[in-house]
């Protein structure tokens, strides 16, 4: 599991809860550093950095040696991974980016490149991302901030949804 700690004002640091209970930092430093995914094999993880003076992506291998490997070259924030790991996908304002990844004996990053424009409205969290991809690599869904959602306090968690679904319409609509 990989979290982010805030010991002082404007800074986060990146660390893993082990198995154990115990934890590590990851990316321990003087900026804000969040946002944290693993990629698919576990092997890597991405997360958002303004050590540049800007939100700039990045990768870094997990619990291996190896460098920092930074991903966007224009400002970045939100990391996301294709189910398959073969592209990581971000947000540059109000477009998607997407950018080839191949796992070889080491990581290959390729260009970034624009995707779509998006008006993603405001982030709610700079601990998750407001877009996401679908299992099958194809489409992404997108929340949206309207103003009437900011500041709200109220988190509404369903369980066991679809014997909710079952329950309230009839048989032939479900």
């Amino acid at each position: 599991l990989l979290f982010v700690r805030s010991p002082r004002a404007a800074t986060m640091e990146i660390w893993a809860l082990n198995e154990d209970g115990t934890s590590e930092p990851l990316v321990d430093s003087k900026f804000a550093n969040f946002c944290p995914r693993f990629d698919p094999t576990g092997e890597y993880f991405a997360y958002v950095s303004n050590e540049s003076g800007r939100w700039e992506i990045y990768l870094k291998p997990f619990r291996k040696p190896g460098r920092r490997i930074q991903v966007s070259i224009d400002g970045g924030t939100d990391p996301v991974w294709a189910p398959d790991g073969s592209e990581l996908f971000y947000r540059n304002g109000d477009t998607l980016m997407a950018v080839p990844i191949e796992h070889k004996q080491r990581i290959v990053v390729g260009q970034p490149a624009p995707l779509f424009d998006f008006p993603f409205g405001p982030k709610v969290s700079v601990y998750s991302p407001n877009f996401d991809i679908h299992p099958d690599g194809d489409r992404f869904v997108v929340t949206e901030t309207t103003a009437d959602t900011r500041g709200a306090t109220e988190l509404v968690v369903v369980t066991n949804f679809c014997e909710e679904l079952n329950r309230l319409l009839p048989p032939d609509q479900t």
